[in-house]
């Protein structure tokens, strides 16, 4: 993984905030939506479950995508297809359709965090590299 530069860490920022409040976002669709899509609560808890269980299951598999395309451009594919959840959302008519957006938005929202926290894990342990360096040298020119 290359070293992350400032703005790599404004850019993970951003889609870091983009895919957590999307993430709470979704869910609260569902009870205005839930008459006109004739949805039970069954139904609609069922949908929840599956935003919280991918992060679970989609972990190994995310991090194996990181270190193929690298992880700004897994990143970049876990925003699309949150992108494509509520495209598919907003135009949903039945139950199919919204179990497709949130399918789509599990399999987002389970690559993310993983590859996010591994990038600023990596960041931060550069930096703390970097630094140690830095200070390790000035000490031995104070000498």
């Amino acid at each position: 993984m290359k070293k992350l530069r400032i703005t790599d860490g404004f850019v993970l920022s951003g889609l870091h905030m983009m895919n957590d409040g999307y993430l709470a976002a979704l869910p609260l669709f569902l009870p205005f939506i839930r008459d006109d899509i004739a949805i039970s609560l069954s139904q609609a808890g069922f949908l929840g479950s599956i935003l919280n269980f991918s992060s679970i299951i989609l972990a190994f598999p995310s991090a194996y995508l990181g270190a193929c395309l690298g992880s700004f451009h897994a990143l970049g594919f876990a925003a699309l297809f949150i992108a494509i959840s509520f495209f598919i959302m907003f135009f949903a008519q039945s139950y199919m359709l919204v179990l497709l957006a949130f399918l789509m938005g599990s399999i987002g929202f389970g690559v993310f965090h993983p590859l996010a926290f591994a990038a600023v894990a990596t960041s931060a342990k550069n930096r703390l590299r970097s630094s140690s360096e830095i200070s390790t040298s000035s000490e031995t020119w104070s000498l």
